[in-house]
């Protein structure tokens, strides 16, 4: 009976009822949960239609402070994969401290040297059904389909055939090592 009593005594006190509200907020948003995801998709040549092996796909979480002169963008987690045989690939999910709707953007970075990088913000192909207006992607079920067109060895160089710059890392700090290994190949591709 006294915990009961004390703890009514507690919640009648407005200084104390919201102390113990911000106290269950903080707890609530340093639950580590999986943002959105899983994100499953499928590369193939635009031409052929046939599937891509070995395309990096980088994922990267980043929101944005208001500040006076705009706003100061933040990475709050990375993740990769390579697409295996038929193409496919599956990005889990960011994993921290933050509930979905603090997860602010992710954006998707789709390369493969000899292709025109695919970028885009997944929403935009949940909503719009293409990466903005030049992109599109068809679905498959929950399966996106991100075509990718061929570039020529002459642009390889040039805006249209480079990697894409991730300046975003997965929150372990531990590198992107498939992501560095395409930039590498890029590298030894446009030297020859």
């Amino acid at each position: 009976m006294q915990i009961i009593d004390v703890f009514q005594k507690i919640w009648s006190s407005k200084w104390h009822r919201r102390m113990i509200i911000g106290l269950g907020i903080a707890f609530l948003l340093s639950i580590p949960v999986r943002c959105h995801g899983p994100y499953k998709g499928r590369v193939v040549d635009e031409n052929t239609g046939e599937p891509i092996a070995g395309v990096v796909v980088v994922a990267t979480w980043s929101s944005v402070t208001p500040t006076v002169a705009g706003g100061t963008t933040h990475c709050l987690d990375a993740e990769e994969a390579v697409t295996e045989a038929k193409g496919e690939f599956i990005i889990k999910g960011s994993k921290g401290p933050f509930l979905g709707f603090f997860a602010g953007t992710m954006m998707i970075y789709i390369y493969k040297v000899g292709y025109k990088c695919v970028s885009c913000m997944w929403e935009v192909i949940d909503q719009a059904g293409s990466c903005y207006a030049y992109n599109p992607v068809e679905r498959d079920g929950d399966i996106a389909i991100f075509p990718m067109k061929r570039v020529p060895k002459v642009k390889l160089n040039t805006a249209e055939g480079s990697p894409p710059f991730i300046n975003c890392g997965p929150r372990n700090g531990k590198p992107l090592v498939e992501y560095n290994k395409v930039r590498e190949a890029f590298r030894r591709a446009i030297k020859r």
